[in-house]
């Protein structure tokens, strides 16, 4: 059985209920339905977008900022979407953007970073920052000597079939 007056306190200080879970000796679903049947308030936990923003700039993960505010990982995702930061991925989003715009190549980012040139690829398009070369002036494409195969197959069913 679960100490009713124990689960009020921790939950009035704030305390979430995967630490209220393990301090009572239970699962945290059982602790969501105590809630849920004693009418208790929605744990919001206090999101300063100031401190947050500056955590996750300064290269924290979303584990540790979740630690820190004492909630889960996805609501760090949440606040960080909100606030339109890019994707976490240990910092290395955060320090991809200045090297691109600096002119770097994918494959100077991605010996520096840690990467693959791909992932940088990735990185690019996931940040929405603009392409190396604008569209049209890409490089073209060398015309091929010999006519495709399917040419072939066409030239040769327009010649008379002997008989």
């Amino acid at each position: 059985m679960i100490d009713i007056e124990l689960l009020k306190q921790l939950r009035e200080q704030g305390v979430p209920n995967n630490e209220i879970a393990k301090r009572l000796g239970c699962h945290p679903s059982t602790v969501t339905d105590y809630v849920r049947k004693l009418n208790l308030p929605k744990r919001t936990p206090k999101f300063n977008p100031t401190e947050v923003e500056a955590l996750i700039l300064a290269g924290y993960t979303a584990q540790e900022i979740a630690d820190r505010f004492g909630v889960l990982r996805t609501t760090v995702s949440k606040w960080r979407k909100k606030l339109g930061l890019p994707p976490m991925k240990s910092g290395k989003a955060i320090l991809f953007k200045p090297m691109y715009l600096s002119g770097a190549s994918y494959e100077e980012i991605a010996e520096v970073l840690g990467i693959s040139v791909n992932y940088a690829k990735v990185l690019r398009h996931t940040l929405k920052l603009p392409p190396r070369r604008p569209r049209g002036l890409e490089k073209p494409r060398p015309v091929p000597l010999t006519p495709p195969y399917w040419c072939r197959v066409l030239e040769s069913r327009k010649r008379p079939r002997p008989l």
